[in-house]
């Protein structure tokens, strides 16, 4: 986005810069980073609640997809990890594919929980119920998943990171 100011007097020294596009890569990796560590507890706390609800009378057919959601939510933490230590470290591509793959494992991750939960995890009042709400806000949340996309394609190669291409297959 952009902010369009007109007739607005800002004296010299109270401007942060004269140069948005230097600004922003300055905090951006920061800020997608941060975004991430929200998909990351959503992540971490609908799997493990995914595992719990395996217990259920009849879920267990369900171990496999939890299994692979695991390994994926495991990939995803060490990924989120690393550049969490140092976010000078990620390349663009990373940490937009980051946020990216954040976004789209919470949904599934939280997906799987409420299906495990049963009829109870529907109820306002579960956490599961909360989860799946917020993650069902990630896709819009700004940057949007059409923005990240779009800005991924612009990097040129198509090439996907291995969360990626897991959730493709």
């Amino acid at each position: 986005g952009f902010v369009a100011l007109s007739d607005v007097h800002v004296a010299r020294d109270q401007l942060l810069s004269d140069d948005l596009t230097s600004l922003a890569r300055g905090f951006r990796p920061t800020f997608l980073v941060l975004q991430s560590a929200f998909c990351a507890g959503l992540i971490r706390r609908s799997v493990a609640e995914a595992e719990q609800g395996l217990t259920g009378p009849d879920n267990g057919v369900f171990a496999p997809q939890v299994a692979e959601l695991r390994a994926r939510a495991d990939d995803f933490l060490v990924r989120w990890a690393a550049l969490a230590a140092d976010v000078t470290r990620g390349t663009p591509r990373e940490l937009l594919t980051l946020r990216l793959d954040g976004s789209h494992l919470a949904c599934q991750a939280t997906r799987l929980e409420a299906t495990l939960a049963g009829g109870k995890g529907y109820l306002t009042s579960s956490g599961a119920s909360r989860r799946f709400r917020e993650a069902a806000f990630l896709p819009v949340q700004s940057p949007s998943e059409g923005q990240l996309t779009w800005e991924l394609s612009l990097l040129g190669s198509t090439e996907s990171t291995p969360a990626t291409a897991r959730a493709a297959s």
